[in-house]
């Protein structure tokens, strides 16, 4: 059951990600918030499901993937989001 529900967060992740990229490279802002919620809503799932059910060293492994998760997702929106706002 817990590694169904990390599958799921897991595709979630993923499934943000490629609309983010997406959503810039089609120049498409509500994919491109569709996908900012659904990081955020993986972001509390994690905090709030997967690391009650993970042992201590997972957590921290977990948080770190979410960080850079984070992180990327952060660079990635600023970096193309003024591509965006110069090209109009």
């Amino acid at each position: 059951r817990a590694v169904a529900g990390a599958a799921l967060t897991a595709t979630w992740a993923v499934f943000a990600a490629l609309a983010l990229t997406a959503g810039f490279a089609w120049r498409v802002r509500p994919l491109r918030l569709v996908a900012l919620a659904l990081f955020a809503v993986t972001a509390a799932k994690i905090g709030l499901v997967d690391l009650a059910h993970a042992e201590p060293t997972y957590r921290v492994a977990i948080l770190l993937l979410l960080g850079l998760l984070l992180l990327g997702a952060s660079w990635l929106y600023h970096r193309l989001g003024e591509r965006i706002r110069a090209a109009r």
